[in-house]
């Protein structure tokens, strides 16, 4: 790295660059959750139904969800 600045490689760093937010996996998870409910979505990620939830901002009130059962 030190050889690389001094070659004078990293003179010409990108100047601000936009932070990337993932847009794929939360509209993947929200899809599942819509089309067989929280409970399954959540049993297909290997997690617990309220970290599904929590994980992918959704709304508890989805169905097949047991979240709203207690």
């Amino acid at each position: 790295m030190i050889e690389m600045s001094t070659l004078g490689h990293r003179l010409h760093e990108p100047g601000q660059t936009r932070r990337e937010l993932p847009h794929t996996i939360p509209a993947a998870a929200r899809h599942l959750a819509d089309e067989h409910g929280i409970d399954d979505a959540a049993d297909r990620a290997g997690l617990p139904p309220q970290e599904f939830a929590q994980l992918f901002s959704l709304d508890p009130g989805r169905a097949g969800n047991a979240l709203d059962a207690g």
